[in-house]
């Protein structure tokens, strides 16, 4: 009989441990507990988590900071009490992530650039910013719309062109 590898005494971890380190990605998780990052994932299995949820986690805090800076910025705007609001939704989504990895809050929360343009917006007082508008929205609208047209022209074009060939 193949011997098997290891001691076989793996180290119990509870949910309380394991949440304390989803700030963290799972590979320097395993390497702070000791573990290789097969016995974390079937530790993590064993408290119902299905997926490390580190890139959730960071999301969020990435969303955090960038609303906190425009609130403590801000000397008082009409938009800043939105920010502030928003800013402890997010936190307390965060929070529902921590104490349930498996949740799908985060998906509410939006993405970051748009956190920003709303936060920025709101700083400058329900204005656009102009570099916002003016330089990023030319370069990328006119570069999709030609791609996007000749994408969709050329896929009727190319059957039409194939079998006069």
């Amino acid at each position: 009989m193949p011997k098997k590898r290891g001691s076989g005494q793996s180290k119990s971890l509870t949910l309380d441990e394991l949440s304390d380190n989803f700030h963290l990605p799972i590979n320097d998780v395993a390497r702070k507990l000791g573990l290789c990052v097969t016995v974390l994932k079937q530790r993590c299995r064993e408290h119902g988590i299905t997926r490390w949820p580190y890139r959730k986690v960071k999301k969020l805090d990435n969303i955090i900071n960038a609303l906190a800076a425009p609130v403590e910025g801000s000397g008082g705007g009409g938009g800043a009490g939105d920010s502030v609001r928003r800013l402890e939704s997010v936190k307390k989504t965060r929070e529902v992530l921590i104490t349930d990895p498996n949740s799908k809050a985060h998906l509410r929360i939006g993405k970051l650039k748009a956190v920003r343009r709303r936060a920025g917006i709101l700083a400058l007082g329900g204005c656009g910013s102009i570099s916002d508008g003016g330089g990023s929205g030319d370069s990328s609208g006119g570069g999709s719309s030609g791609g996007g047209g000749g994408s969709g022209g050329g896929s009727s074009g190319g059957e039409s062109a194939k079998p006069g060939r």
